[in-house]
């Protein structure tokens, strides 16, 4: 008797938690929708199934509730005009999808794919609006979806990230070139490096001091300047910017 008793006890507490989670659902859209109409409320072979067709702000949405019967995993999609617009997944026992956006003269295609069987509903959105509604509050947003699978928004997702990543990795390159060219001071040409310049053309002096080595790499250049404006290689002008460039660091001490 014991045992029939908690039987019979553990059934109520398992009906009253899915009426519990239905009722919800319909508390949901009262409160989201200005105006609604429950289009769909069965029992099927694969679990109970809630439609709704509702209007908010003049707009029109559908919303769904599906509570899964069975322990396998369900689908519960929405076709627009015969395209797939939107997939919702099974989270635990129940499938919830509020305010799917629809317009005149759609028809909607609510189905649930299960392991079992497909079950579709099929609704012209110029019917539904000439129901009569029931009045919601219309006072509260819509409550949060099941998870939904939308692969044209995970690509989107993926490109938006793809381009943000190569922005930021173009500045990070761009940074670091201008850091070893040393393109911060635009304000004057960088000044001869005579010494490096000195080395390429007479080689590397052994036993010189570094001021030394500046006074003789400048004056080794100058004479090798004027020789090549002798030769006529370089115009007065190029032997004048030259000489400039040449004493412009002393110049600034």
């Amino acid at each position: 008797m014991i045992k029939l008793l908690t039987i019979v006890l553990a059934f109520l507490s398992l009906n009253q938690s899915f009426s519990i989670e239905e009722d919800k659902f319909l508390e949901n859209c009262h409160a989201a929708y200005d105006e609604y109409k429950i289009v769909t409320n069965e029992e099927t072979s694969c679990g109970d199934i809630t439609i709704v067709f509702g209007i908010k702000d003049n707009k029109y949405y559908m919303s769904a509730f599906f509570l899964n019967d069975s322990s396998v995993s369900l689908n519960l999609q929405y076709f627009i005009n015969d395209k797939l617009k939107s997939t919702f997944v099974l989270e635990g026992t129940v499938v919830n999808s509020y305010g799917v956006r629809v317009e005149e003269n759609d028809k909607v295609t609510v189905a649930i794919h299960h392991t079992s069987q497909d079950i579709k509903y099929d609704f012209e959105v110029n019917d539904l609006i000439n129901m009569d509604l029931i009045k919601g509050t219309g006072s509260e947003d819509f409550p949060h979806n099941n998870y939904e699978k939308d692969v044209i928004k995970i690509i989107r997702l993926f490109i938006l990230f793809f381009i943000l990543l190569s922005i930021v990795l173009i500045g990070i390159i761009l940074y670091f070139y201008k850091m070893r060219k040393g393109k911060f001071n635009l304000v004057q040409k960088p000044v001869i490096d005579v010494e490096n310049e000195y080395y390429e053309e007479y080689g590397d002096p052994i036993e010189e001091s570094k001021e030394s080595v500046q006074q003789v790499n400048k004056q080794a250049l100058m004479d090798r300047y004027f020789e090549e404006y002798r030769k006529g290689d370089i115009t007065e002008d190029e032997l004048n910017e030259k000489l400039k460039r040449l004493w412009w660091q002393d110049d600034k001490k």
